[in-house]
């Protein structure tokens, strides 16, 4: 059952500030309302208004993330939106919201609990991860405790689609690997309020 819109679920998410998905992709709107919730699109840059009325906060995808070490260091790289994220990130766990991040968003989670990534590079043992310029699809297995194959029903999700250039390397404090293409490249993560998918 939906909930009346009086006391509807709101799902934060941090815009996007450019491109042709600004300020969120339409299907990422559209899985937010199909859960029977609200997506709540922040205002831009730092502040963090209406994220206190939410039950969740979604970290979407997008470009690589700068580490927060060098996003507040002022990597050359434009970092707002990371530290953007990385503040409603933080304030999210303060106050016990449920955080779901997906590709860039896993990452971004990673980083902040200390975690590292690498480029992924290419041979003929390692998927095609995708490109700049196309998205390719491959299966990730996942561990059958974790929290997404118990959601799913599923150990194995196949043909998932695939759009980035890193991979977690080590994982952050606290958080476990529980997905994986089948090149070994980690694809989930969860933790403490956290469940992510890359």
């Amino acid at each position: 059952m939906i909930p009346s819109n009086s006391r509807q679920l709101k799902i934060a998410i941090v815009p996007r500030l450019t491109g042709p998905y600004a300020p969120a992709p339409p299907n990422v709107l559209r899985l937010i309302e199909c859960i029977g919730a609200v997506p709540l699109v922040l205002p831009p840059g730092y502040s963090l208004d209406g994220l206190d009325e939410c039950s969740g906060l979604f970290l979407q995808g997008g470009s690589d993330v700068v580490s927060i070490r060098d996003a507040l260091g002022g990597e050359e790289r434009d970092a707002s939106r990371d530290l953007a994220e990385y503040a409603a990130l933080q304030r999210a766990l303060q106050l016990g919201i449920r955080v779901v991040g997906v590709c860039r968003g896993m990452q971004l989670i990673n980083s902040y609990f200390g975690g590292t990534d690498a480029r992924i590079e290419t041979s003929a043992q390692v998927l095609d991860h995708g490109s700049s310029a196309a998205w390719t699809q491959h299966d990730v297995i996942l561990d059958s405790r974790s929290l997404v194959a118990r959601r799913l029903g599923t150990r194995r999700l196949s043909n998932c689609s695939s759009h980035h250039q890193r991979k977690i390397m080590g994982l952050g404090a606290g958080l476990r690997a529980t997905g994986w293409a089948t090149d070994g490249c980690v694809e989930a993560i969860e933790g403490p309020g956290c469940a992510t998918i890359g």
